[in-house]
C-alpha cells in the first residue's frame, strides 16, 4: 500500500484488519450521505475525510516525532516515533475536554501504534492522567511493530521499557501495566501485524475520494451545498450559513490578521455542526500556517473548544513541509505535506498528514477532537463513480492481499509438505539403518552363536576323543590286567596243581612213613579217624560252599554295584561303563576262579583223606599179618603180641592224637581257607595266591605233624597267623595301587 507524500510503506501480504475508513466499502459508509438542499441536490452525498484515522488523534503515514507540552490522545504512526523531550506526557485529558475515547490495537486499547521507537533524545511517560476509572482510556498502552532495542523492566509500582544504557532519557513508562505483569509486558506491548500500515485498508482509496469531493465543494456546481465566502467584511465577518458547508479561504483570513471577526454570524446565530461545518482552504506552495482567531469564540474547555471537532484546514493540495503554528481550533487534513507543530498555542482536533513532527520547546499542547462533519461530494452518479472507484480499489487491495495470502499459505504448505518428506526421509533411513543395524547385529549374533557351537562341537568331539582314549586306555590297562590275573591265575593253579601233587607225594610218603610206624594200629581207630576225618572234611566242604555261596554272592551284588554306577557314569562316558563292565566281569571271573582253587583244594583234602584211609586200612592189614604171625610164632610170639598190643596201643593213642591234630588242623585250615576266600573276594586274585601259599603251609604243617605230634597245635595256629597277616599284607597293597 503507497502512503501519501514522501513515504512509501509497503504492506505486507495478508488479509488485514478493516478499519473504520468509510472509503474501504464506499463513500456511503463513511459519511458519505445525501444532503436535504432542495429536491435538484437531493441526491447530493458527503464525506468525512478524518475516517481514516480510525480514532488516533494523530495519523501520519509517514514519521512522527513529539517535543511539544504533551498530547491528550493518541497517535499512530507508520514510520518511527521519536520524542525529543524527556518524561513526555501522553495523557487521557489536562485542558482539554476528555470526552473522547481511544482506539483498540489487538484487542488492547492503546495511545501509541508505531513501527518502533526513536528513545535517543527522549523518553515517553504514558500515564493516561485523569482518564475514567476503569476504563478502556485508563487501560491504554503502546503497541510497536519492533521492540527489540527495549528491554521490559520494573519503575516504582508499574513496567519501563528503556534502551539498556540510557541515562536520563530513552524509555517509555507504561504506567496501565502494572510491575506484577513484567514477564508479559512485552509481549503486550508487540503488535500481532508486521507493520502498522497493515491496520489500515484503503487509504489511499479514501484520499482519492476526499479529493473528489473537495474538487466538488470548490466548484460553482455545489453552490446549493456549500457557502463560498470571498472577500468577506473585515469588520463584521463573513455571514456563515447553517445548513451548507462554509469555506474560506486561509490566504484571505491572513489577510485580515488572522481573524475572523463572528459579528454577522453571531447575529445570525450560526454554530457549526455536522451539516454545517466550516472548511478552510489552503492554497498550494502554503509553507506555514499561522494564527486563525474566530474572533468571539473561547477555545478554553468551558468555552467553545468543541466547535473544533467542526472546522477543518484542508492541507490536501499542499506538499513538502508546513508550519502550522497558530490556529486553536479545527482538524489538519494534509495527506500529502509533512507537517511541523510549532505553537505555543493549544490545539484542538485530528491530524492527517504525511508526516507530523510537534516541535520540542513548543509549548502548545495537542488535544484530542474527532472531527464529526462532512463535506459535500458530488451528485449521485459522481458519488456512486467514486465509491465504485474506491471500492474497486479496496477490493483489488484485498484480492492482492488475499492472493498473497493464499500464496503465502501455498508456500508455507508447499514448505511444510517438503518438511514432512524430509522429515519421513529422514525416519525411513533411520528405520532402514536400524533394520541394517539389527540384521548387522543379528548376523553377527547368529556368527557367535554358530562359533560357539562348533566350539562346544569341538569341545565335545575333544571331550569325547579324550573319554575314548581313555576308555580304549582303560580297557588296555583292564586287558592288561585280565592278562595279568589270567597268568597270574594260571601260575597259582600251577602251584596248587603242583602243591597238590607235592601233598599226594608228601601224603604217600607219609602213608608209607605211618604204615611202618603204625602197624599196630587198630581198625576200629583208623575207621573212628577215618570217621571223624571224613566229617571234619565234610564240615569244611559245608564252609567252603557257604564260601563260594558268600563270594558269590559279594561278586553279584559288587557286579550290581558296577552295573548301577556304569547306568550312572552312561550319561557322562560309555566308555567308563563298560571299563567298569569289565572290571566288574573280572572280579566276577577272579571269584569263579577262587571257588575252582578252593574246590581244587577240596578235592586234594578229599585226596589226603582216601590216602589215610588206604594208610589205615594197610596198617590194619599189616596189623593182621603181624597177628598172624605171632599166633604162629607161639609163646615166644605172645611177648611179641604184648610188645605188638603195647605198640599197638601206643599206636592207638598216637593215631588218636594225631586224628586230634589233624581235625583241629583241619578245622583251622577251614578257618584259615574261609578268611582267605573272604580276602580272595575282596581283593582278587592276590586272595588265590594267599590261599595258595596257605595250601602250602598246611601240607606242610600235615608233613611235620607225622614227625612231631606234640608241636602240630603250635605250629598250626602260626600258620593261621602268617596267613591272616599275608591276607592283610594283599588288602594294604592293594588299596595302595588304588
Amino acid at each position: 500500500m503507497t502512503a501519501i507524500g514522501k513515504d512509501v510503506v509497503v504492506a505486507r501480504a495478508k488479509r488485514v484488519k478493516v478499519i473504520a475508513v468509510t472509503a474501504v466499502v464506499g463513500l456511503a459508509s463513511i459519511g458519505m450521505v445525501a444532503a436535504g438542499a432542495g429536491a435538484a441536490h437531493s441526491a447530493t452525498t458527503t464525506i468525512n475525510p478524518f475516517a481514516a484515522n480510525d480514532g488516533f488523534t494523530i495519523f501520519a503515514q509517514g514519521d512522527a516525532s513529539l517535543g511539544n507540552a504533551e498530547l491528550e490522545g493518541s497517535i499512530a504512526v507508520n514510520g518511527t516515533l521519536a520524542v525529543t523531550k524527556n518524561n513526555y506526557p501522553i495523557v487521557h485529558r489536562a485542558a482539554g475536554m476528555g470526552d473522547y475515547t481511544v482506539p483498540v490495537i489487538d484487542g488492547e486499547p492503546v495511545r501509541i501504534l508505531a513501527q518502533d521507537l526513536d528513545l535517543t533524545a527522549g523518553s515517553i511517560g504514558l500515564t493516561n492522567r485523569e482518564a475514567p476509572a476503569d476504563s478502556p482510556e485508563a487501560r491504554a498502552i503502546a503497541k510497536l511493530v519492533d521492540t527489540s532495542a527495549l528491554s521490559f523492566g520494573v519503575r516504582a509500582d508499574f513496567v519501563r521499557a528503556s534502551i539498556p544504557g540510557a541515562a536520563d532519557h530513552g524509555y517509555i513508562d507504561l504506567e496501565a501495566i502494572p510491575s506484577t505483569e513484567v514477564d508479559t509486558a512485552e509481549a503486550r506491548v508487540q503488535t500481532a501485524q508486521a507493520t502498522v500500515a497493515d491496520y489500515f485498508s484503503g487509504v489511499d482509496a479514501h484520499v482519492d475520494a476526499v479529493a473528489s469531493c473537495l474538487a466538488y465543494t470548490y466548484s460553482e456546481d455545489a453552490a446549493d451545498d456549500v457557502a463560498y465566502h470571498r472577500d468577506f467584511d473585515q469588520n463584521n465577518g463573513p455571514d456563515l450559513v447553517a445548513g451548507k458547508a462554509n469555506v474560506l479561504d486561509y490566504d484571505e483570513i491572513a489577510s485580515k490578521g488572522g481573524t475572523v471577526k463572528l459579528t454577522a454570524a453571531l447575529a445570525n446565530g450560526f454554530v457549526p455542526s455536522a451539516d454545517s461545518p466550516i472548511v478552510i482552504r489552503v492554497a498550494p506552495g502554503t509553507t506555514s500556517v499561522g494564527t486563525v482567531n474566530f474572533e468571539g469564540w473561547d477555545a478554553g474547555a468551558s468555552g467553545q473548544q468543541s466547535y473544533a471537532r467542526y472546522i477543518m484546514f484542508d492541507l490536501s493540495d499542499v506538499t513538502g513541509d508546513v508550519a502550522f503554528g497558530g490556529p486553536a481550533l479545527g482538524a489538519v487534513y494534509a495527506p500529502n505535506a509533512d507537517v511541523t507543530f510549532d505553537s505555543g498555542i493549544t490545539h484542538n482536533g485530528q491530524w492527517f498528514t504525511s508526516g507530523f513532527t510537534a516541535a520540542a520547546g513548543a509549548g502548545g499542547e495537542l488535544h484530542h477532537h474527532t472531527f464529526l462533519a462532512s463535506i459535500p461530494c458530488a451528485n449521485v452518479d459522481d458519488a456512486a463513480a467514486a465509491d465504485e472507484a474506491a471500492a474497486d480499489e479496496a477490493a483489488a487491495d484485498e484480492a492482492a492481499a488475499d492472493e498473497a495470502a493464499a500464496d503465502e499459505a501455498a508456500a508455507d504448505e508447499a514448505a511444510a509438505d517438503e518438511a514432512a518428506a524430509d522429515e519421513a526421509a529422514a525416519d525411513e533411513a533411520a528405520a532402514d539403518e536400524a533394520a541394517a543395524d539389527e540384521a548387522a547385529a543379528d548376523e553377527a549374533a547368529a556368527d557367535e552363536a554358530a562359533a560357539d557351537e562348533a566350539a562346544a562341537d569341538e569341545a565335545a568331539a575333544d571331550e569325547a576323543a579324550a573319554d575314548e582314549a581313555a576308555a580304549d586306555e582303560a580297557a588296555a590297562d583292564e586287558a592288561a590286567a585280565d592278562e595279568a590275573a589270567a597268568d597270574e591265575g594260571a601260575a597259582d593253579e600251577a602251584a596248587a596243581d603242583e602243591a597238590a601233587a607235592d601233598e599226594a607225594a608228601a601224603d604217600e610218603a607219609a602213608a608209607d612213613e605211618a604204615a611202618a610206624d603204625e602197624a599196630a594200629a587198630d581198625e576200629a581207630a583208623a575207621d573212628e579217624a577215618a570217621a571223624d576225618e571224613a566229617a571234619a572234611d565234610e564240615a569244611a566242604a559245608d564252609e567252603a560252599a557257604a564260601d563260594e555261596a558268600a563270594a558269590d554272592e559279594a561278586a553279584a551284588d559288587e557286579a550290581a554295584a558296577d552295573d548301577a554306577a556304569a547306568d550312572e557314569a552312561a550319561a557322562d562316558e560309555a566308555a567308563a561303563d563298560e571299563a567298569a563292565a569289565d572290571e566288574g566281569a573280572a572280579d566276577e571271573a577272579a571269584a569263579d576262579e577262587a571257588a575252582a582253587d578252593e574246590a581244587a583244594a577240596d578235592e586234594a583234602a578229599a585226596d589226603e583223606a582216601a590216602a589215610d584211609e588206604a594208610a589205615a586200612d594197610e596198617a590194619a592189614a599189616d596189623e593182621a599179618a603181624a597177628d598172624e604171625a605171632a599166633a604162629d610164632e607161639g609163646v615166644g610170639g605172645q611177648a611179641a603180641a604184648d610188645e605188638a598190643a603195647a605198640d599197638e596201643a601206643a599206636a592207638d593213642e598216637a593215631a588218636a592224637d594225631e586224628a586230634a591234630a589233624d581235625e583241629a588242623a583241619a578245622d583251622e585250615a577251614a578257618a584259615d581257607e574261609a578268611a582267605a576266600d573272604e580276602a580272595a573276594a575282596d581283593e582278587g586274585v592276590g586272595g588265590q595266591a594267599a590261599a595258595g601259599e596257605a595250601a602250602a603251609d598246611e601240607d606242610q604243617l600235615a608233613d611235620s605233624g607225622g614227625n612231631d605230634a606234640s608241636i602240630a597245635p603250635l605250629l598250626i595256629g602260626g600258620l593261621g597267623i602268617i596267613v591272616i597277616g599275608a591276607a592283610l599284607l594283599v588288602i594294604r597293597r592293594r588299596h595302595q595301587d588304588a
